[in-house]
């Protein structure tokens, strides 16, 4: 197999694992990541090892191994600074994102931080942008920084509008909920709980979770019991239904 074929075949196999992790079929996953790194090493390509390791990190991340996720982002991240200065910005975003997995949220926006002021600078936009903002937005939430938390949840959700797609907008909405609940104004966060959560029954994603995991909570606090019984009953299904930890248990978190 030539150089060309052995890079489809790394392609193929990268795009199967992505696949697979989006489905919540983990245990299929390793099988295709270890096929990655045979072939960066038959190419001896470090950009290829770079994105293995990439890809390894981010199946850690979905089996909530945070403190291994890091590790092969440490991997991925020692051969960006090296050789390819452009990955560095999504390396950051998602140290900031396993910091937050291990809830140091100082440590995450240290990160996040420096993964905005890097897309600032190569003037990067889109999706991956709203994912940033999403990132920091979840930081400030369970740091206790409504105001802030608000802001960046109202940043992503302008770049979502911008890409439509409700998978991530079931999780920003939630976190705007957050805000306006710990600012006092119920109305309005109940209004984008409510907006959040898919009410066909046959949607049962991490998002179904997050989102009705945090309605939920909500409830709870306002005493309103049975309801928050069936929401986070919903949202535990959902949860194991996408082979994912609830967020209320582990709080879990995506898009990454």
């Amino acid at each position: 197999m030539n150089e060309k074929d052995l890079s489809n075949q790394f392609k193929l196999n990268k795009q199967i694992a992505d696949e697979l992790i989006e489905k919540g079929k983990l245990e299929q996953v390793p099988e295709y990541n270890s096929r990655l790194y045979a072939i960066a090493a038959k190419l001896k390509s470090d950009s290829l090892l770079m994105v293995s390791y990439k890809a390894t990190a981010r199946y850690l991340g979905w089996k909530t191994d945070s403190k291994e996720e890091l590790e092969y982002n440490l991997k991925a991240l020692a051969i960006a600074e090296k050789k390819y200065p452009s990955i560095i910005p999504a390396i950051y975003s998602g140290m900031g994102s396993t910091y937050n997995d291990l809830r140091n949220y100082d440590k995450a926006l240290f990160y996040l931080r420096k993964a905005l002021s890097l897309m600032d600078e190569k003037g990067i936009v889109g999706k991956v942008r709203g994912n940033m903002y999403y990132q920091i937005a979840y930081a400030f939430n369970y740091s206790g920084k409504p105001d802030s938390t608000l802001r960046y949840a109202q940043l992503a959700d302008e770049i979502y509008m911008k890409y439509p797609t409700d998978k991530f907008q079931k999780f920003i909405w939630p976190l705007t909920a957050n805000a306006y609940a710990e600012l006092g104004n119920y109305k309005l966060a109940e209004s984008f709980y409510r907006n959040s959560i898919d009410d066909d029954t046959t949607s049962k994603n991490f998002g179904d979770a997050t989102a009705a995991g945090e309605y939920s909570q909500f409830l709870l606090k306002q005493n309103r019991i049975s309801e928050a019984r069936y929401y986070g009953l919903k949202g535990l299904n959902a949860a194991l239904a996408a082979q994912a930890r609830h967020r209320v248990h582990a709080r879990r978190h995506r898009p990454r």
